[in-house]
């Protein structure tokens, strides 16, 4: 449920991470949980500065009239 995001109230989560934390294997499933949160903020970081980059490169050789079939900017 906390990997989902689906529990609404921040005492509810608590309480909820409060008990995994309880128990050696909770404790252990809550660490797991939190590498894969960071993994996967890290990995949508990198992916919106790799659309950033890629939508000025197509931009560039737009402008100096370059491959239009191989950078489709949608018009813009």
């Amino acid at each position: 449920m906390l990997e989902f995001e689906i529990i609404e109230g921040s005492d509810l989560k608590m309480q909820i991470i409060t008990t995994l934390q309880s128990t050696t294997a909770g404790k252990r499933m809550y660490a797991q949980l939190c590498e894969r949160q960071i993994a996967l903020r890290e990995l949508v970081s990198s992916m919106n500065t790799l659309n950033h980059d890629t939508m000025h490169f197509c931009k560039l050789i737009n402008a100096v009239g370059g491959v239009h079939y191989l950078c489709d900017t949608g018009g813009e």
